[in-house]
């Protein structure tokens, strides 16, 4: 009867564990490498407060450490957009191209799967221009 108490609790934990998550509450991707950080722009009294003025910056990276996305939540002129910089690297890890910025709506900080596409770059120009990346 001892161990049958044990063996239900053992058995019950092991199918409760998956569905616990942590405490990713952001639009961030979950599932790529990136680090998060929030400054405060004034300051305020309480912690965590929604109403202060923040501004949030989210870097992907790669396998290897290499910065793969810089966004900056919210950072476009109309303030509903955010400001997407990608980053190339060859082979060796060497930076291959660099691009000029460019803006996502809805995009809450979330990673950019199509971050190579030419129509990001529509702001610029109707086509791929040369000054879009060097």
């Amino acid at each position: 009867m001892k161990y049958t108490k044990k063996i239900q609790l053992l058995v019950g934990l092991l199918f409760f564990f998956p569905l616990v998550k942590g405490q990713n509450t952001t639009g961030y991707t979950g599932t790529r490498n990136y680090t998060a950080e929030k400054t405060y722009i004034e300051p305020t009294s309480q912690t965590g407060s929604s109403s202060a003025k923040t501004v949030s910056d989210i870097v992907y990276f790669d396998g290897f450490g290499l910065k793969w996305q810089e966004i900056q939540v919210g950072a476009s002129p109309s303030g509903g957009a955010d400001l997407i910089l990608p980053h190339s690297y060859g082979t060796l890890g060497q930076v291959e191209k660099e691009y000029l910025p460019y803006i996502k709506n809805g995009n809450n900080g979330a990673f950019d799967a199509d971050m190579f596409s030419p129509s990001h770059w529509s702001i610029y120009g109707t086509e791929e221009q040369n000054y879009a990346f060097t």
